[in-house]
C-alpha cells in the first residue's frame, strides 16, 4: 500500500532494498492499473529497471533518454559487484 511509504521532499531519504522493491511493485501496478503517468527522480536500480520506464539522463548534455543499465551510476554498481562476484558465490 503506497500510503504506508513516508512522503518527504528530502533527497537524503534512504529506504532499504527490500522496501524499494515493494515500492517498485506498487508504482508499476499503479501506473498500469490506473493508467497514470509517474514522474520520479531516483537513483534506485529497482525503480529505474521497471519495465516500460522512460528514463531521462539529466547528466547528459543535452538531456537524453537512456536504458537503466546504461546510466553511469548503474554501471558503477555493476562493476563493483562483478569485481566482488566471488564473495556472493561462497
Amino acid at each position: 500500500d503506497l500510503h504506508s511509504f513516508p512522503t518527504r521532499r528530502s533527497s537524503d531519504l534512504a529506504i532499504s532494498a527490500e522496501t524499494q522493491q515493494v515500492l517498485a511493485h506498487e508504482l508499476y501496478s499503479l501506473a498500469h492499473r490506473g493508467r497514470c503517468q509517474l514522474v520520479i527522480a531516483t537513483h534506485s536500480p529497482f525503480l529505474l529497471s521497471l519495465p516500460d520506464a522512460l528514463i531521462y539522463n539529466l547528466d547528459a548534455t543535452p538531456v537524453q533518454t537512456a536504458k537503466w543499465y546504461e546510466l553511469e551510476n548503474m554501471r558503477s554498481y555493476y562493476n563493483l559487484f562483478k569485481m566482488h562476484s566471488s564473495s556472493f558465490e561462497s
